[in-house]
């Protein structure tokens, strides 16, 4: 009987690290270039950057989860606030190119944000969610 209760609580009450290579937060940017005239009219802002890495982190920065990056002009066009991934705040981020799973042939750069400091995780009933 103990052994079972024993064994119940080591499963109900599990800590483990954020793994590293997960990417629970991702941002597309797609090649702005050829932007039909009709998608640029839905998107709201547009800021300068000097990569489509960068063109994520604002994209990031404004809640959203895809931006259009033209390489000739830098221009980076999305729609703040339209993200419906769940974030925590996140002040320091690493932005990180994904090329598993991405055609080159798409014209898409996906980008993982990574929060800077560990996450602990500790999983029951509840979630709490620790940083440091």
């Amino acid at each position: 009987m103990l052994k079972r209760l024993l064994l119940y609580l080591c499963l109900l009450w599990r800590i483990t690290a954020k793994d590293p290579e997960e990417c629970s937060i991702r941002v597309d940017v797609l090649d702005g270039s050829d932007l039909v005239e009709a998608v640029a009219l839905f998107l709201a802002d547009s800021t300068q950057a000097l990569d489509p890495q960068q063109c994520a982190s604002d994209c990031f920065r404004h809640n959203c989860d895809v931006a259009y990056f033209d390489m000739v002009s830098r221009r980076c066009q999305f729609s703040s606030d339209t993200s419906e991934t769940v974030r925590s705040s996140c002040d320091n981020f690493e932005t990180v190119e994904m090329k598993a799973g991405v055609a080159e042939l798409d014209k898409v750069k996906r980008y993982c944000i990574h929060c800077i400091g560990m996450k602990i995780f500790i999983e029951s009933q509840f979630r709490l969610v620790v940083w440091t």
